[in-house]
């Protein structure tokens, strides 16, 4: 009987929801809970550098273990960055860790609290993209639930504008959902050009400014009010093949054991995304 291919890429970890840990630890974590990538912020391989691990470290300890970086985080400052070489000089960094490790793509995000000028905030994405593709990278725009890109059909504004084969999207069900579920707008997007999907689930509206609630409460998939079946339902439908993973930014987390975090995040994933 032929296997049927799965839906996903790729099953990630993202070990800011954890916990700091040594990068050596992680590798045995992700395996020992079904993990197959990670999506890393820069501190992590910043961190493993000082600790005397070097690129070439990493990687063979990421392939000893059989696993992968799917994605480095993050490209910020840049949507009205009046110097598009400015912006070249600071993804050329990021890009260059990236393809260190044998990631696959970057994330871009907004912090700034409002888009200037759309047509150079354009402009500035297909620099960073000009640069991650010149990496053999992909960009994932993520639209937040706060800033200038806070909306999907606002990032997928700015990936036309882009017009670059590379540019794509990073799909947070979080921030999604924060800001009205807009199933419509998902399905807007082109399957091909969602990259990553993050998952996790929504909680009553907290009144905290939106990076606080952001980093503190979420919570686990399948414990919120987040539309997850009809997302993936919808995603299924859609064509979307990628790589996914829970991103739950939560203190009970942070508080806990990697051991026990790690344990948490891939029972909810398995609870609620089908084909993990």
């Amino acid at each position: 009987m032929a296997q049927v291919k799965s839906q996903w890429s790729a099953r990630v970890l993202c070990p800011a929801c954890l916990p700091d840990l040594p990068f050596t630890e992680l590798m045995v974590l992700a395996r020992t809970h079904g993990f197959t990538a990670f999506s890393l912020w820069q501190s992590v391989p910043a961190s493993a550098r000082a600790a005397g691990l070097s690129d070439a470290d990493m990687r063979g300890l990421l392939a000893d273990h059989g696993l992968r970086v799917e994605m480095l985080e993050a490209a910020i400052d840049w949507v009205n960055a009046g110097s598009e070489r400015d912006v070249v000089v600071r993804t050329e960094s990021l890009a260059r860790t990236a393809r260190s490790l044998g990631a696959t793509s970057l994330c871009a995000a907004a912090m700034e609290p409002a888009i200037n000028d759309p047509r150079q905030a354009g402009r500035n994405f297909a620099q960073i993209c000009k640069v991650a593709a010149d990496h053999g990278l992909c960009v994932a725009l993520e639209a937040l639930a706060f800033g200038a890109i806070n909306h999907l059909d606002i990032a997928r504004e700015i990936v036309d504008r882009a017009g670059c084969d590379n540019g794509g999207f990073l799909f947070d069900t979080w921030h999604w959902a924060r800001t009205g579920a807009d199933m419509a707008a998902l399905r807007r997007l082109p399957a091909e050009r969602i990259y990553n999907v993050q998952i996790s689930d929504l909680g009553p509206s907290e009144s905290l400014s939106g990076m606080e609630e952001t980093m503190q409460c979420r919570r686990l998939p399948g414990e919120g009010t987040a539309p997850l079946a009809e997302v993936f339902s919808v995603l299924q439908d859609m064509g979307v093949h990628c790589s996914i993973g829970p991103e739950v930014f939560n203190p009970g987390l942070k508080a806990g054991s990697p051991e026990e975090g790690a344990r948490m995040l891939a029972a909810a994933a398995r609870a609620v995304v089908p084909g993990w």
